[in-house]
């Protein structure tokens, strides 16, 4: 049984890669949310609402790295970013998704 109390209200979705994110971002129309993180921390977020659910998604990347500019990948930004995401939204869920290298034009 679901009450209004254990319903799924707020979800993270912590994604590496700009390229793998970017067809989520666009499905789900978020926008980049400029004040979830301080400002020097190189996270990315962008935040939006389910229409149909009122569920507030936020998917998180972990950014660009300053000195040549790709992106951030690996268990130490991953771990980062999904905790300063826990830290600014609480959420019910947090969905860690990529593609594991797998990712290819088409």
């Amino acid at each position: 049984q679901t009450t209004a109390t254990t319903m799924v209200k707020t979800v993270v979705i912590v994604m590496a890669m700009e390229a793998e994110a970017r067809p989520f971002i666009d499905h789900l129309k978020l926008a980049k949310n400029e004040s979830a993180f301080p400002k020097k921390f190189r996270a990315e977020c962008y935040s939006g609402q389910d229409p149909a659910s009122g569920i507030h998604i936020h998917l998180v990347l972990n950014g660009k790295c300053h000195l040549y500019g790709v992106d951030i990948v690996g268990t130490v930004g991953g771990g980062v970013t999904t905790f300063a995401a826990i830290q600014a939204f609480s959420p019910d869920v947090v969905i860690n998704a990529g593609t594991c290298g797998g990712f290819k034009a088409m």
